[in-house]
């Protein structure tokens, strides 16, 4: 019987792997560079003052707790950053700067998910203009609840793992006993950021596939003068989802997420650690 099982484990595997290659060949055939980058330009520049609002609010909200934390000498962590630091100036941060982030992530989703046949925008300016045009200044924020509770929740797991995983890992590399300032150590930072990526984006990947059909979701709803375009509500969404693919329809997504989370985690923690150097 345990063969049995192992041997159909083993089948349902391979023909995983075949489907999501299958998927993947289908996705990228016949498409262009340009097609594959269509939201590169609007991602890249319209992250820049968002990725710079918070690591900054980041950077000087947990030195400022930190410093008051550390006031009480009884419940100092021996130099590493006390646990609810993390997490509230990861709340602290994710507040003031997912307004910053949620109108790029609407424009990027609506030009990835349109049909390449039927463009709805011809480019990221067509796409804000025609945004703003049919829906408003609102129509940049849709989704903006799940995506501020993701942020909150995925940079509060981020952080409080990032830096007690950083610490602890650092001093078992450097064979680090004593009380006082953690060493640096890049391999310690680098398992650390893996750590917090992977645990990080099981938690909010069910958030983020809500986040993703509220933003692109446009409904038809008749009124008095014919029909007007609105979005979904995360309550409906989520039964929507529920409804038509299940539990499992909320993990969609996860296995190219979480690779992309691997490689962002690593590209992130290397980049704050450096700029601290500097600072």
């Amino acid at each position: 019987k345990k063969k049995k099982k192992k041997k159909k484990c083993q089948q349902h595997n391979l023909e995983l792997q075949r489907y999501n290659f299958a998927n993947g060949y289908k996705f990228f055939k016949g498409k262009r560079l340009r097609d594959v980058y269509i939201a590169f330009l609007p991602t890249t520049l319209g992250c820049i003052p968002g990725n710079l609002t918070y690591v900054l609010t980041y950077s000087f909200t947990s030195d400022y707790l930190q410093s008051l934390h550390d006031k009480n000498i009884s419940t100092k962590v021996d130099g590493r950053q006390a646990a609810w630091v993390s997490m509230a100036s990861a709340v602290v941060t994710d507040t003031i700067a997912v307004p910053f982030f949620c109108p790029v992530e609407v424009v990027s989703q609506r030009l990835i998910v349109q049909n390449p046949r039927q463009k709805t925008y011809r480019n990221s300016f067509h796409a804000i203009q025609k945004i703003f045009s049919e829906e408003g200044l609102k129509g940049f924020y849709k989704g903006v609840g799940p995506v501020l509770f993701n942020s909150i929740m995925g940079s509060v797991i981020w952080w409080t793992t990032y830096e007690e995983g950083k610490a602890r890992l650092a001093r078992y590399f450097t064979n680090d006993t004593k009380h006082g300032v953690v060493k640096k150590n890049n391999v310690a930072e680098g398992l650390a950021a893996l750590l917090s990526g992977l645990i990080m984006t099981t938690f909010t990947n069910p958030l983020d596939v809500i986040r993703t059909r509220m933003q692109t979701s446009r409904v038809t709803v008749p009124n008095g003068s014919g029909s007007v375009s609105s979005s979904q509500g995360t309550i409906s969404t989520i039964r929507s989802i529920l409804t038509s693919e299940g539990p499992k329809g909320l993990f969609r997504g996860y296995t190219p997420r979480l690779g992309l989370s691997a490689l962002y985690s690593l590209m992130f923690a290397y980049t704050y650690e450096l700029c601290l150097d500097f600072a």
